[in-house]
């Protein structure tokens, strides 16, 4: 870490970069089943991480945001949210001022947490995101656990698939949206460029028609005059 911050002081993108690739990649995995050796065990203490997930689900991206946390945030808890949904564990909802309290029982276990209004959310600076990415980073894990587990204790698909095949449709619908307002840019653009070509081409047709007028107007005076000239001789 002192060696990254020190890169990024001197503005050493190249060091910066070697030493961000070179950073080590650990896995919590081991963590959560030493911390949890059962999955009741897991399951009775999951009201805070269930909290941490959903606050991080309601984060908006941004520069100093861990976004695939907040990815994996959103998509682990709509997928518990479908477990319960699915099995019909809902006990108790109701609204405070610090967002919408839920309560499920789910084999014999007790869950409440809290999802947070869905409002623009500030960054206070007495809150620290690295200890809450800490935090978070641990119970994303242990969340991953619990759908799983909790998936297959109903018999029932995980990831769930309408969820999958809802994202991937969104995906796919909006490649085809962004393909066919390009194509609408560019038939636009061709039209506006033939327009203002057509509109140059009246412009300049007119411009001649005149000039030919006055041309013709001239050698008629001109003829005229001759002809008066003749005609006094």
């Amino acid at each position: 870490m002192k060696r990254l911050t020190r890169a990024q002081g001197r503005h050493d993108l190249e060091k910066f970069q070697q030493v961000n690739e070179s950073k080590p990649i650990y896995k919590l995995d081991t963590v959560v089943k030493e911390r949890y050796p059962r999955f009741l065990d897991a399951l009775r203490d999951c009201d805070d991480a269930l909290s941490m997930c959903f606050l991080f689900a309601m984060f908006p991206k941004g520069r100093n945001k861990p976004d695939d946390l907040i990815d994996l945030s959103r998509k682990l808890t709509i997928e518990f949210m479908h477990y319960v949904i699915r099995s019909k564990t809902l006990r108790k909802v109701f609204v405070t001022i610090k967002g919408y309290y839920y309560q499920a029982e789910i084999m014999g276990q007790t869950i409440t947490w809290i999802v947070p209004h869905q409002f623009v959310i500030e960054r206070v600076s007495n809150v620290d995101l690295n200890v809450m990415k800490t935090f978070t980073e641990f119970y994303i894990t242990l969340l991953g656990f619990l759908n799983y587990k909790l998936y297959k204790s109903i018999n029932a698909i995980y990831p769930p698939q309408t969820i999958t095949n809802n994202l991937r449709d969104l995906v796919k619908a909006k490649g085809v949206l962004d393909s066919a307002i390009q194509k609408q840019r560019k038939e636009k653009s061709i039209e506006d460029k033939d327009e203002s070509a057509d509109d140059s081409r009246d412009e300049l047709v007119s411009a001649l028609n005149k000039d030919i007028r006055v041309i013709e107007n001239k050698s008629v005076m001109r003829a005229e005059s001759e002809d008066q000239k003749i005609g006094s001789l």
